[in-house]
């Protein structure tokens, strides 16, 4: 008797479920209804801001958990890694470079660093505000470039390793303590 009540009230959970997750197909406005979109990410404090980056170096952001969208571009096509921190501050990258938001997403600023072996840059991933990381290289020549910023991309150190066929893409940071 316990487990075919206990089975009933896990299949009425699971139809639930099925109810309230539903997926709803959302319009862009033009152009950027015509971008291929490779990252999404939304504020893990408010997820009613959100923000995805296209191949065409579209930007395109949400204030209202998604109903409606307004877009930007970027100076070089290739976004591939979107990640906000706050509201307004924002950065965006791929090979067509790395860029900083302080409007939202409404425009970006190129804070690309120079790279001594002309790679293409991919992913970033910042702790905050102002510290963060760009990775750049990785498939072409097997040098990997690791840009690091503690001024919101104003001033940028690097390091370089050497391993072929990595394919860097994307990294995480994490504080220790």
């Amino acid at each position: 008797m316990i487990r075919a009540l206990t089975a009933l009230i896990i299949v009425s959970g699971l139809a639930r479920l099925d109810v309230s997750a539903q997926w709803q197909r959302l319009t862009l406005p033009a152009p950027y209804s015509t971008g291929y979109y490779l990252d999404v990410f939304f504020l893990p404090g408010d997820p009613q801001y959100g923000w995805a980056c296209s191949i065409e170096g579209y930007v395109v952001r949400t204030t209202d958990g998604g109903q409606t969208w307004q877009g930007s571009q970027t100076r070089r096509p290739f976004l591939e890694s979107v990640q906000f921190l706050t509201r307004n501050i924002g950065y965006t990258s791929g090979p067509g470079g790395i860029y900083r938001s302080t409007d939202g997403g409404a425009s970006w600023r190129d804070i690309t660093p120079f790279d001594p072996n002309n790679e293409k840059g991919w992913g970033c991933f910042f702790l905050n505000q102002n510290e963060g990381v760009y990775l750049v290289g990785g498939c072409a020549t097997g040098v990997l470039t690791f840009f690091r910023t503690v001024d919101g991309g104003n001033s940028w150190q690097w390091s370089q390793n050497l391993e072929a066929n990595s394919g860097l893409s994307d990294a995480i940071l994490y504080r220790d303590g």
